[in-house]
């Protein structure tokens, strides 16, 4: 629940910093940039789970032990399941996201411009807190490997 709440807020403070700084750095992001780099990150995700489900598989096959990664790979694969739709979520966002009206100013005027960039930032943050423990978990199993591989060659 803290990463949803912490998403929040970033989407927040980034909707109001592009409100009331000069430039349309967020709304040229969203319509050019933002497909890209999250498809990139996606993608990064995808390979970074295929390098865990080897790194588990080769643990799980280390003769003479018993090791069982089963809620672990669970736990990968709903991963891997939230962020692929959280992309598909993100690009039928961007199909019906509409233009801003930059005729006025007004939060009020703009209010399915604002809805939609908070939902994709939103989403774009989660992902990036995916991708994190995914990384987050491969750190951790290379290094405890490398301590089990060090205490069994002691």
């Amino acid at each position: 629940m803290g990463i949803i709440f912490s998403s929040i807020i970033l989407a927040t403070l980034i909707i109001v910093a592009d409100f009331y700084i000069p430039g349309n750095f967020l709304n040229d992001f969203c319509k050019n940039g933002f497909i890209e780099t999250f498809a990139t990150l996606v993608g990064f995700n995808f390979a970074s789970i295929i390098f865990l489900i080897g790194q588990l598989m080769s643990i799980e096959n280390i003769p003479g032990k018993s090791y069982d990664f089963s809620k672990t790979k669970k736990e990968i694969k709903e991963n891997s399941y939230f962020l692929f739709a959280l992309f598909i979520v993100s690009i039928i966002f961007l199909i019906v996201r509409p233009d801003i009206n930059k005729d006025t100013s007004s939060v009020i005027n703009n209010k399915w411009y604002y809805i939609n960039t908070f939902f994709l930032l939103n989403f774009f943050t989660l992902g990036l807190f995916a991708i994190f423990e995914i990384v987050q978990a491969i750190f951790n199993i290379n290094s405890s490997s490398k301590k089990k591989q060090d205490s069994s060659s002691n």
